[in-house]
């Protein structure tokens, strides 16, 4: 009877160690905490450690776009070809469904300006035909400037469907690139920004948010205008020169943006 006794006691201990590993897996879990690259932290990417960029170097990525996102991609080529160890990541053209991938590739994939939902439609798309995990650890939508009315709505639902269905694969949302002007398409742009930011805050997403990288300069000012009553971000004259497409120089700012975030994710795997 003892040694029953004893059998039971030790079926039981065993039986709460499990249940408490399972609560300790899920409270890790949840406990997630949103990835954002900004102004604030975009160059970040500068000062990582060896350790960190060898953790880049491994990833594999796909990025959907359009001019905007050529623009960072030009910029992702400059500073790779200058100093490759510190930014790693080689640039290579992909369709809508992949071949062979490698690790230390960003696929990026020009499918052009259809409109703001078949840009939504396309990416679910491109991802069914195997742009997730294995072939890539990250996916990226981006929107661009001429895309204000872009629903917000449709953007994180068709987002949030794709990570319950390739669960491994780390999405990435994106702000929409602004504009110099000071009018009411910018408006419309924070709008979708504002809200995006807030709910990537909330659901602990991650977030490459370009406009506000596009707002800001070095020196800590912040571009913005006034229009009915609110106060709006608008592009940097100094990285644009036809008010919308980066230059160089917002190139480069743009480009260490997404190295910046893309390490960051990859430290997270």
């Amino acid at each position: 009877m003892q040694s029953m006794d004893c059998l039971n006691f030790f079926r039981m201990t065993k039986n709460i160690i499990f249940l408490f590993g399972i609560l300790v897996i899920t409270a890790r879990i949840s406990s997630g905490t949103p990835v954002i690259v900004d102004h604030k932290n975009y160059n970040a990417i500068d000062t990582m450690p060896a350790s960190s960029l060898q953790t880049l170097a491994k990833t594999k990525v796909f990025f959907a776009h359009a001019s905007v996102g050529g623009n960072i991609i030009a910029g992702m080529k400059v500073l790779n070809a200058q100093n490759p160890e510190q930014y790693p990541l080689v640039c290579e053209p992909a369709k809508d469904t992949p071949a062979n991938t490698k690790p230390g590739q960003f696929y990026e994939y020009n499918r052009g300006n259809p409109g703001a939902d078949a840009k939504i439609d396309l990416f679910a798309r491109c991802l069914k035909n195997g742009w997730h995990s294995p072939a890539v650890n990250v996916a990226i939508n981006k929107f661009c400037f001429i895309d204000p009315n872009a629903s917000f709505e449709k953007y994180t639902s068709s987002m949030a469907e794709l990570e319950r269905n390739y669960p491994t694969t780390t999405m990435v949302y994106v702000t929409i690139p602004i504009k110099t002007q000071s009018d009411a398409s910018n408006l419309a742009r924070q709008k979708f920004n504002e809200t995006l930011r807030d709910w990537v805050q909330k659901n602990d997403k991650v977030l490459f948010d370009i406009a506000d990288i596009e707002a800001w300069n070095d020196e800590g000012k912040q571009n913005t205008f006034l229009f009915q009553g609110q106060t709006v971000q608008s592009l940097q004259q100094e990285y644009s020169n036809d008010g919308g497409h980066l230059n160089g120089v917002g190139q480069l700012r743009a480009a260490k943006g997404m190295f910046t975030l893309l390490a960051q994710v990859a430290s997270r795997h």
